[in-house]
């Protein structure tokens, strides 16, 4: 099984569900690349799939990982013995300016997720009694078992700007994942883990149909509201009518 070795904050169970809504043969592009939880999963399963990013840090730890992963084994376990709470405490915020190369800024990159409670550690504690040799397991299992990963970086700042280049025939998936009251206000973040989502836009490009699109909320009342068509999901990966009962909500045009 292809697991994500990142601690993932929004915790995805459409992925099954999703699978069978995207036909084998469609070409699939996936923006907002995080932990990856619902792109391995299509990536297991066959799917031609590019992940994209624009966030320079997250593509950066994925770009080590799928192309000199030992390297970036080495640095991870080195600074894993390395540093202390002090150290955690000084480079949380600092580190990708006091680090010049890629790898020790993907090893940081990697602890930090795996240092806090949820893996969004910008914004929470980080504690290495959160870590466990499993995750260096699995991570070095998914180094032993990945392949065919195609990872691209997006220069734009807001992701619906690449979105208008893509062929109309393919498939375009955005994990949105959590959002709270205040989403409809765009304010792009200056978190080098944390995606920027304007979500006027994205629903504009929703209803316009010039691309197949998928996007994966984390189920709430704001999000649910936002949209007429929309398809839930309870814990167990299938779609119900319960909204009380929903974990994911998927939105589609296609």
């Amino acid at each position: 099984m292809l697991k994500t070795p990142l601690r993932c904050p929004n915790r995805f169970v459409s992925s099954e569900f999703i699978k069978d809504k995207i036909s084998i043969d469609c070409k699939v592009h996936s923006f907002a690349l995080s932990a990856g939880t619902i792109e391995l999963s299509l990536i297991e399963a066959g799917y031609d799939i590019t992940m994209y990013s624009n966030l320079y840090y997250v593509w950066e730890f994925w770009k080590c990982l799928t192309t000199d992963p030992y390297k970036l084994l080495h640095n991870i376990k080195y600074y894993h013995k390395l540093l202390n709470a002090d150290d955690l405490a000084f480079y949380k915020n600092n580190w990708t300016n006091k680090f010049e190369s890629p790898h020790q800024r993907a090893s940081l990159f990697y602890l930090f997720n795996r240092y806090s409670k949820d893996g969004d550690f910008t914004s929470s504690e980080l504690s290495k009694h959160n870590f466990s040799p499993l995750n260096i397991r699995t991570l070095e299992n998914f180094i032993s078992s990945s392949e065919n990963i195609n990872l691209k970086l997006d220069r734009s700042a807001d992701l619906t700007d690449s979105v208008k280049l893509l062929p109309p025939e393919d498939i375009l998936v955005i994990p949105v994942g959590r959002c709270k009251n205040t989403f409809l206000k765009p304010r792009a973040s200056t978190r080098p883990n944390k995606y920027f989502f304007n979500h006027k836009r994205l629903r504009e490009q929703i209803d316009s149909h010039q691309q197949k699109i998928l996007l994966i909320y984390k189920y709430n009342d704001y999000v649910d509201k936002m949209y007429n068509e929309r398809i839930y999901i309870n814990k167990f990966g299938k779609a119900t009518d319960n909204r009380a009962d929903a974990e994911d909500m998927l939105v589609m045009n296609f």
